[in-house]
């Protein structure tokens, strides 16, 4: 239904700021530990920041597809 489709929208974009603010936060480790990281520090932060925005995507995608279908019926 369609306010299902809004409630998703908004439960998507809250998922989104929430995950940016954790992105800015590696962000801010990896600035906080400067010169003085790892390689294996910085390998896992990495990991963890293209962790998210990879699920940050994949969400946002599959909820672009639904909303698609939903608005072509």
């Amino acid at each position: 239904s369609q306010e299902q489709i809004v409630a998703m929208g908004t439960a998507v974009r809250g998922y989104v700021a929430a995950m940016q603010s954790a992105l800015d936060c590696i962000d801010g480790v990896e600035a906080k530990l400067g010169e003085a990281i790892t390689a294996e520090q910085k390998g896992s932060l990495n990991a963890l920041y293209n962790n998210g925005v990879d699920q940050m995507q994949a969400i946002a995608e599959s909820y672009n597809e639904q909303a698609r279908a939903f608005k072509a019926r």
